[in-house]
């Protein structure tokens, strides 16, 4: 199959999208993601965490090479042993970050794991991101915020 031929509608290929995948196993499961997801105008690294086998390692290695140059794997060496409840997950989404902005120009990031599967199309992704415009669905609180850094904006879009 050419994925290098995925549908994209002009709306899509305007506004890339960079996404992190932190896997751990399952190579069959990452191959399907990555089919399913896949478009030529976005980018992609996945992270193999360093407690998986080597030979899943290289199996995800081929895997990527089904796509191209817009699909990378963290090279062994760079990547780490992650630890659920501990830095070493938001470590990896800051590897996954420092070589998505090496590889283009990206609008967004999207971080999954070899066990999420979006439940909107990438045009509706992008319809949804472009509504926020420039801002971003991290929540957080902070004691001393400045309640005029954000505007309210109604972030609502039509999904059909």
């Amino acid at each position: 199959m050419d994925f290098h031929s995925a549908r994209s509608s002009d709306l899509e290929k305007e506004f890339p999208i960079g996404f992190s995948i932190a896997i751990f196993k399952n190579i069959n499961q990452i191959a399907r993601l990555l089919r399913i997801i896949y478009r030529p105008q976005n980018f992609y690294v996945i992270h193999v965490d360093r407690k998986s086998s080597e030979e899943f390692y290289q199996a995800v290695v081929e895997v990527q090479k089904c796509f191209g140059e817009n699909v990378r794997v963290v090279p062994r060496e760079e990547s780490v042993k992650v630890r659920w409840f501990t830095f070493t997950v938001l470590e990896v989404e800051l590897i996954a970050a420092r070589k998505l902005i090496q590889m283009g120009k990206w609008k967004y990031f999207i971080n999954l794991t070899g066990q999420e599967l979006p439940l909107r199309t990438n045009l509706e992704l992008v319809m949804a991101l472009k509504a926020l415009n420039g801002s971003n669905l991290v929540e957080g609180t902070v004691k001393h915020r400045n309640p005029k850094r954000v505007p309210k904006v109604d972030l609502s879009f039509p999904v059909s």
